[in-house]
């Protein structure tokens, strides 16, 4: 049996990020993962088992990477809402240079089947990890009596997610920085009523 052709398993894995990226688990073909990373099927086999673990060590490695820096603003900055505004700018600034629209553990989540369950479970984790960044935000924002006492920092929490997961669901197919800005306005201002 003739010896696997060398290859950087780095450099493969972000090929096949793109690719699931742009195109969803679903979308995505052996073949099309043949010509991104430059092996042929029985070398994505013989590495990678089959598409699916692929798909999951791609999730790992944006996991590492990736979700670091989406959350930087949040558990490097100075923490309150001014870390919160640094998230949410952070979000739309990547919007306007990112060449795949959106963000590929959002774009998993509505793409793939709930039959996935590893691929579930690995979104859902990065989900949890953001929501906890927010969290303490919000945590210390109420601390510095940016927002009131009595606020309920876990609803105020759920509300910023879900207003970060949805700007990604609406950036799939529209990344007008205005509306953008728009929407994080709007949302920052609701805080406002807690101050």
């Amino acid at each position: 049996m003739p010896r696997t052709k060398e290859y950087n398993r780095e450099q493969v894995l972000q090929k096949a990020m793109n690719v699931f990226w742009e195109k969803g688990y679903e979308g995505t073909s052996i073949q099309d993962l043949v010509d991104a990373t430059g092996l042929n099927r029985f070398g994505i086999y013989e590495a990678f088992k089959n598409k699916e673990c692929l798909f999951l060590e791609v999730l790992n490695k944006y996991e590492e990477e990736r979700t670091a820096k989406i959350l930087a603003p949040l558990t490097e900055g100075p923490g309150g809402l001014s870390s919160i505004k640094a998230f949410f700018a952070q979000l739309i600034e990547g919007a306007m240079h990112q060449s795949v629209p959106g963000c590929l553990m959002i774009n998993t989540a509505i793409d793939l089947p709930s039959r996935n369950k590893s691929a579930k479970t690995k979104v859902k984790k990065i989900i949890n990890r953001i929501e906890d960044a927010i969290y303490k935000s919000l945590s210390k924002a109420r601390r510095c009596g940016e927002i009131k006492r009595k606020s309920n920092i876990k609803a105020l929490t759920q509300y910023l997610l879900d207003v970060f997961l949805g700007m990604n669901v609406m950036m799939r197919v529209e990344t007008d920085r205005k509306r953008l800005e728009t929407i994080v306005r709007v949302a920052l201002r609701n805080l406002e009523q807690y101050h």
